[in-house]
Formats: structure tokens, sequence, C-alpha cells
């Protein structure tokens, strides 16, 4: 249990983490810069809550998680005053997460700036004020067999609330899919 944690720069619980961290809570950290719960980290991110973490700039939940793994966690109610209220860059893999209801004051409630290989995520009802309330800003990543549902962003269409200049997800549940992609479906999967 790591919690109630403030950084005056990045990371309010963890920074320049290069371990794995599994099966902890990461609840209520602040980080006056980016990263309310992790900054700057590689390594595995496995079967952790991390939740009501806040960061002034970039990612409320995670930032700049480098070549690691972010593995089955539950990525919740974090918040930032720029991208990726929940995660704003990562590099790695990013596989069977549900990251529900960020917030981010830009873009990306949700997810932004990845270039990860997502897949099997839940990708639900998070907020941005910018673009992209699901992803945005990530179109060097591949999604694959996720649902992208009930995002919210400013004055953009129902796609462009769950994804906005992302890459085109593959097998994935949508609300829409104006996309051309064939292969998504649009039925609402009854979570």
């Amino acid at each position: 249990f790591v919690a109630f944690n403030t950084a005056f720069a990045v990371g309010g619980a963890f920074v320049f983490c290069a371990t794995s961290f599994e099966r902890q809570r990461v609840l209520y950290n602040q980080a006056a810069g980016s990263g309310g719960g992790f900054a700057s980290c590689d390594g595995t991110l496995l079967g952790n809550t991390i939740s009501s973490n806040s960061a002034s700039n970039h990612g409320g939940g995670i930032f700049d998680f480098g070549s690691g793994s972010i593995e089955n966690n539950f990525i919740l109610a974090n918040a930032s005053g720029g991208n990726g209220g929940g995660v704003h860059s990562v590099g790695g893999d990013f596989f069977n997460n549900i990251v529900v209801n960020n917030q981010a004051e830009g873009d990306g409630g949700g997810l932004s700036a990845v270039t990860a290989n997502v897949i099997n995520n839940t990708i639900w009802a998070n907020t941005a004020v910018g673009n992209g309330g699901g992803i945005a800003s990530s179109l060097t990543a591949t999604i694959t067999n996720c649902i992208v549902r009930e995002n919210v962003s400013d004055n953009m269409t129902l796609i462009e609330q769950q994804l906005f200049d992302s890459a085109i997800p593959t097998f994935s549940a949508l609300i829409e899919d104006d996309l051309g992609e064939s292969t998504n479906i649009i039925d609402d999967p009854l979570l």
C-alpha cells in the first residue's frame, strides 16, 4: 500500500524505477509536475490498483513508462492538469488493463502519447477537456482487442471522443466505427 505521498517535481509515489511492482495499491499520491503515481520508469507493473493519483502536468496515474510492461492493472480515477489523465507516454506493452474514470485537462482522458502494444484493455468512461476522451496522440500504437467506449471530450464526434489522432484499432468494441476497419464491432459489450 503506497498512499498520500507528494512530489514537488515528478513521481508522486515512484520515480526512476526499473523494477517490478506487483499487487500493490498506489493511491492518493500527488506530483506538482508529471506522474502522480509513477514517473520515468521501466520494468513491470502487474496486478496493481493505481487510483486517485494526480499530477499538475501530464500522467495522473503513470507518466513516461519506457519499454517495460503494464499488465493486469486497474487504472482509475486519476487526474492530470495536462495530457493523459490515466497514462501519458508508454512505450512498452500495455495488456489486460482496466482504464476507467480518469480525467485530463488536456488530451487523452485514458491514454495519451502511447507507442505501445495496447492489447486486451478496457478503456471506459474517461474524460478529456481537450481531444480524445479515451485515447489521444497515439498514431504508432498497436490497438487490438480493446473495448474503447463511453469516453468523453469536448466538441468531438462520437468516434473522436474515443480515439483522437490515434492508430485505428482492430478486433475492438467501439461506440461507432467510421474508421473503415471491418474487424471492429459497435455493439454494446454489456459491461
